[in-house]
Order: structure tokens, then sequence, then C-alpha cells
């Protein structure tokens, strides 16, 4: 025991010699900062980090992976300081000082939503825009076009369910037509399992409805061995089953669905389980922060080297920021390539949140803001 509190003595001792360091590199730093604000020249020198990281892994030994992390780490860290006191990111900044302040209450136009009355992204719009209009469109898709052309200012999209988990697509869709994220909510999710009057829950061969809820509800389809018929939403799957010619086909969707078009309820709440969220976004083609906007969403991509998504994760803890959600999506022919996007929680008013988003959008390829916008 004697000789574990020396060695942790120790260890103190170098853990003081190794902060006072750091000081002194920082404030090093600091001076690069302002050499380059003065010369006119950019933050990020990667021949120069790459040089560095190579001398360090040469003379560290067997504590190469070990030093190479450190010495990154400490360059990152040097580096958001020095974006940090330039004011880099100058295109993000602008971006965020002309985008609109105001509350989505005093909007009073029609909002654009995926499905037909009764589908739950009608519920959604009812809840972020009460006293709006909703006009349906048959898929996700159509819903951005819409916005994308100016024909609607704003859209809701389901965007992830906790049971099935992210609307895929939906990511596919922000990046491809460039649209912000101003508002979200989160809707409970009650399936029922309904059909045409007449058909019994042991007569269903069939079952139709849009691809989350069919996997939301996989247990009773794979039980019952129905065949499961995807469809663009909830609300038109029951819209198309009160319509159908087919005997042995039941529907999964909200019970309110199921008695807008004359549905007979065979089952309530079916899902996996009872737990069962879906959050909503509202998007538009206007970067619109409103007062209580307290969450924040980005998309970037990462360069093909060791170390570069704890590279990218690892600001977020510099700064305290918490992460709510990273999820990764393959990039269009490209082979084995991906976006991230990451949503954590925070305001771009905060001085060291919008730092980092500039130093972000300066070091990472394809960075996108997605937008900043408060939970309904």
């Amino acid at each position: 025991m004697d000789e574990l509190l020396s060695l942790r003595q120790q260890i103190d001792e170098v853990n003081i010699q190794l902060l006072s360091l750091l000081k002194k590199r920082m404030l090093l730093s600091d001076g690069v900062a302002q050499y380059k604000m003065e010369h006119n020249m950019p933050v990020y020198n990667e021949e120069r980090e790459k040089a560095i990281l190579e001398e360090v892994s040469s003379m560290a030994g067997q504590f190469d992976g070990a030093a190479k992390v450190v010495f990154q780490t400490l360059m990152d860290v040097s580096r958001a300081r020095q974006y940090s006191l330039m004011k880099g990111g100058d295109k993000l900044r602008k971006t965020i000082k002309n985008s609109m302040r105001t509350s989505l209450s005093d909007y009073k136009g029609i909002i654009a939503c995926p499905g037909v009355e009764g589908a739950y992204s009608n519920f959604a719009v009812k809840k972020l825009f009460p006293k709006n209009d909703i006009k349906f469109y048959k898929r996700f898709e159509d819903v951005f076009k819409a916005v994308y052309a100016d024909e609607i200012s704003f859209g809701v999209v389901p965007v992830e369910n906790s049971l099935a988990g992210s609307v895929s697509e939906i990511y596919d869709y922000l990046s491809k037509y460039n649209l912000y994220i101003v508002c979200e909510t989160t809707l409970e999710i009650n399936h029922c399992l309904a059909a045409k009057k007449g058909l019994s829950f042991n007569n269903i061969k069939n079952v139709c409805s849009h691809p989350q809820a069919l996997s939301q509800c996989s247990d009773i389809i794979s039980h019952n061995d129905w065949h499961a018929i995807p469809y663009t939403n909830t609300a038109a799957a029951a819209k198309a089953a009160s319509q159908s010619e087919d005997d042995n086909l039941a529907v999964i969707c909200s019970s309110q669905a199921a008695k807008q078009y004359g549905l007979n309820i065979l089952k309530e709440s079916i899902q996996n389980l009872s737990y069962n969220q879906t959050r909503f976004i509202a998007i538009s083609k206007n970067l619109i922060i409103s007062p209580d906007a307290n969450k924040i969403s980005l998309s970037f991509c990462l360069p093909h080297i060791p170390g570069s998504l704890y590279r990218a994760l690892m600001n977020f803890s510099v700064y305290g920021l918490n992460l709510t959600k990273i999820e990764s999506r393959p990039i269009q022919g490209k082979g084995f390539e991906y976006s991230f996007y990451v949503d954590f929680t925070g305001s771009v008013f905060d001085e060291d949140t919008i730092n980092l988003l500039c130093s972000m959008s300066e070091d990472f390829p394809a960075f996108s803001f997605l937008g900043n916008y408060p939970c309904v």
C-alpha cells in the first residue's frame, strides 16, 4: 500500500508539471492566433499537424499510440481556441446573424405534412401549429420539395421513433434540399389493428402500414405469420384498406384514422412495447431561431483517418456540451463513406458554442448547420 501511495504521489507531481506546460502551450497558441490574424493566415495547417504527430510518434517508442492521441487532442483544443480568438467561420456566423428570431406561433399560413387526415403527422402539426390549416402530400420527399420550392413555408415530418429508430430518409432529404429544422415535438404512438367490418382477427392474412409502423409492430405480425405490405403512410394505408377488395387485409394505424375511414378496431396497442414515441420536426427554407431554442442539429463528413470520429466528439466534451444523438448515413454514390448527424443541447448565441460550430465548419468536409430550435 505504501508503494502504491508513493507512485500516486509521483503521478500527482507529474500532473502539476504537465498542467504548467499546458498553460504555457496554450498561451503560445494564443500568440500564434494573433500572428495569423495579422497576416491573414488560416487556423488549420494540416501539414504541420501531420508532421508533429509523426515526430512525437517516433520519439514515444512503445507509447506512440498514446502520444499521438494526447498531442492530437492538444492541437484540437488549441485550434478551437484559435478559432475563438480569431472569430473564424465567417460564413456560418453571418448565416446565424441573419436568421429570423421569432416565435412560430405567429405564423398564419398552411403547413405541409405527409399522408392524409388522421395521420400521426397530422397530429404533430396540430400540436406545433394548432391554428393553421394543413396540406397533405403523399410522400415525405413531396413535403421537402414543396418547402424547397416556396409552395409552403413549413413542413412537418417524423424523424425518429423510440422503437424502430430513425426515419433514415429524412436525414437524406435534409441534406439534399438544404432545409433547416425550426422546432420539434414528440408524440405518444399507440397503434391499433383495424379492418373493414366483417373481417375477424383469425382471418387476417395481410396487413399494411408504413414501414416504420410495421417495424414497431413486428412481434404481432411475425407471431401470426401475416404478410406485411408497406405503404406510404399509416392513415393513407387505413384509407386504402377501407377501399380494398382484399377480404383478408388489415391495417396498422391510429384509432383516429380507423374511425376516420370507417374501419373496425380489432385490437388496441399492438406495438412491440408500450413505450412508443415518435419525434417530429418542422422544416423550413429559412433559418428561424426561436427565443427558447435549446437544441442544435448538425451534419458533417469525416476524413478517413484513424481517430477522426473521436476527435469530432471530443470537441463537444471540451465545451461541456451534451450530445443527445449521433447518426451515420452512407453517402450516395460513394462506397462506404458516411455523413454524420449530431443533435446536442445548446444555443448558438452562447460564445463557446458558436466558436465550436465555426471551427467544425472550417475543419470538417460537407459541414451543415441544420438548426437551433425548441421542443414544443
